[in-house]
């Protein structure tokens, strides 16, 4: 197993922020859930995640889903790193006052919960199919024309 070392934690998330920072504006704030979510993020109980504007685009981003795994978080961690974030490209014209406080983050948590929840080999599969799907829970009632039945569908490629 990969030793958890919170220096590597830290030297990793200023290399992130660098290179989020390299994509356009990126706000200082963190967009993070108030309470903890079906499944800790490999070093998060909440997760996070980072907004860049951009000419045209904003984006949402993961922040930590390449950290490697907490053994105080996780009773069995995984012997690697999930090694991607997943970003969100949401046209300007679909921004309507805050990213944070639309439906945007809530189905990037949907999508990235039950990726570390079943700890998929996202990686593996785009470099063996170039394409992937499949579906997240996000519950009911949460409208915006996402979801059918609770779930929302995933396209990855």
């Amino acid at each position: 197993m990969i030793a958890y070392q919170r220096s590597v934690v830290d030297k990793d998330s200023q290399t992130r922020e660098s290179m989020f920072r390299s994509l356009g504006s990126m706000n200082n704030s963190v967009v993070s859930r108030i309470i903890p979510g079906r499944t800790p993020w490999p070093n998060s109980m909440l997760g996070r995640m980072r907004i860049v504007h951009r000419k045209g685009d904003t984006l949402l981003l993961t922040d930590g889903l390449s950290d490697p795994w907490d053994p105080e978080i996780h009773r069995d961690p995984s012997q690697a790193a999930l090694n991607f974030e997943f970003c969100f490209s949401i046209s300007s014209t679909k921004v309507d006052g805050s990213v944070a406080s639309g439906p945007w983050p809530k189905l990037l948590y949907a999508l990235t919960d039950a990726v570390v929840e079943d700890q998929l080999d996202i990686c593996g599969l785009l470099a063996k199919f170039k394409a992937i799907t499949f579906h997240a829970p996000i519950g009911h009632g949460f409208g915006h024309g996402f979801e059918e039945n609770g779930l929302v569908g995933t396209f990855l490629g």
